[in-house]
C-alpha cells in the first residue's frame, strides 16, 4: 500500500516537473537521488569505507576472521579499519601503483600480519599499464577510463605485474580458507574474480564495487549476479542503513554509481 502511494506521488511529481523544467527538475534529481541513496544505490567510495567495515563486521564477528585479502589496497585506508578491528587477523593486501606500494611499505613496516604485494590480480598472468590521472590515484585502472566530463584526463600510466589469485592462493597462502575478499580495483572486479574460480569455494565472504568503472570496463551487474549465483553465493548491497539482499536480478541493478556489495558463501555459513 504504502509503495504504491510513494508510486504515485512520484508520478504525480514527474508530471509537474516534466512540465516546469530548472529548479523543479532539480529537486525531482535531488529526490530521486536521495533515494538511491537510501537503498545504497551510490553511497559508495572513498568515504563509505566506515560503513563498509560497520556492514561486513556484522558478519565477520561471528567469524573469528583469520585471514583477510585486500585487493586494490592503495593506501591503506582499509586495511587500517580492518587490522584495528580484527587485530590478530592476517591481511595479504595487493597494490600495483609502486607510489602506494612504498607508502605502505612505510606505513606497515612494523606490521608482521600484514603481507604487501606490489602486483595486480587479475584473470591471467602478465605485464600490462596500470591508467590513472596522476601517480598514486585512487583512480588507478588496468582499463583507460574515459572521464572527460569530469575534467579527468588519463595520460598517466606505468607497466605493472598482474598474477591470478588462484596461483598466488595455491602457491603463497597453501589453499587456505579466506574470511574475506575485497576488491576495490576500478572497474576489473570481474576479472579478479575469474581469476579466484578455483578459491572461490573456500571464500566466505566477498565484498566487491559497483560503478562508473564497470562502464569503461563494459562489465555489468548481471555478470556478477551470475557468476555468484554458480558458486552458491547470496548478494547483498551495503546501504547507510545496513544491508539489503538482491534476491532476484532485474536491469534496475544496473547502477552505475559507486556502490558496494557484499557476497557471502552460503556452504561456508
Amino acid at each position: 500500500m504504502i509503495k504504491k502511494l510513494i508510486s504515485k506521488l512520484f508520478v504525480m511529481f514527474f508530471k509537474y516537473t516534466s512540465k516546469n523544467s530548472g529548479p523543479n527538475a532539480f529537486y525531482l534529481n535531488k529526490i530521486i537521488s536521495d533515494a538511491n541513496f537510501s537503498i545504497g544505490k551510490g553511497s559508495g567510495g572513498p568515504n563509505s569505507i566506515v560503513s563498509e567495515i560497520k556492514s561486513i563486521g556484522k558478519i565477520l564477528d561471528s567469524q573469528n576472521p583469520q585471514l583477510i585479502i585486500d585487493v586494490g589496497a592503495h593506501q591503506g585506508s582499509y586495511s587500517d579499519l580492518i587490522i584495528e578491528k580484527y587485530p590478530k587477523s592476517i591481511i595479504h593486501c595487493f597494490e600495483p601503483s609502486k607510489h602506494n606500494f612504498n607508502l605502505l611499505s612505510k606505513k606497515y613496516a612494523e606490521k608482521k600480519n600484514i603481507h604487501l604485494n606490489n602486483i595486480g590480480l587479475s584473470d591471467s598472468e602478465g605485464d600490462v599499464n596500470l591508467f590513472s590521472d596522476y601517480s598514486g590515484s585512487g583512480l588507478a585502472s588496468l582499463n583507460k577510463r574515459k572521464l572527460d566530463h569530469f575534467n579527468k584526463e588519463f595520460n598517466y600510466k606505468e607497466k605493472v605485474k598482474t598474477i591470478t589469485f588462484d596461483k598466488y592462493w595455491s602457491e603463497n597462502l597453501q589453499k587456505k580458507e579466506i574470511d574475506l575478499l575485497k576488491l576495490d580495483v576500478e572497474g576489473t572486479e570481474l576479472s579478479v574474480l575469474q581469476g579466484c574460480k578455483n578459491a572461490m569455494e573456500n571464500i566466505k565472504n566477498i565484498q566487491f564495487e559497483f560503478g562508473g568503472a564497470n562502464i569503461d570496463s563494459r562489465t555489468y551487474f548481471q555478470d556478477f549476479w551470475y557468476l555468484f549465483k554458480e558458486y552458491n553465493y547470496e548478494i547483498f548491497r551495503i546501504t547507510p542503513f545496513g544491508l539489503i539482499e538482491i534476491n532476484t536480478y532485474t536491469e534496475q541493478e544496473e547502477f552505475f554509481k559507486t556502490t558496494n556489495y557484499i557476497a557471502r558463501n552460503k556452504n561456508m555459513l
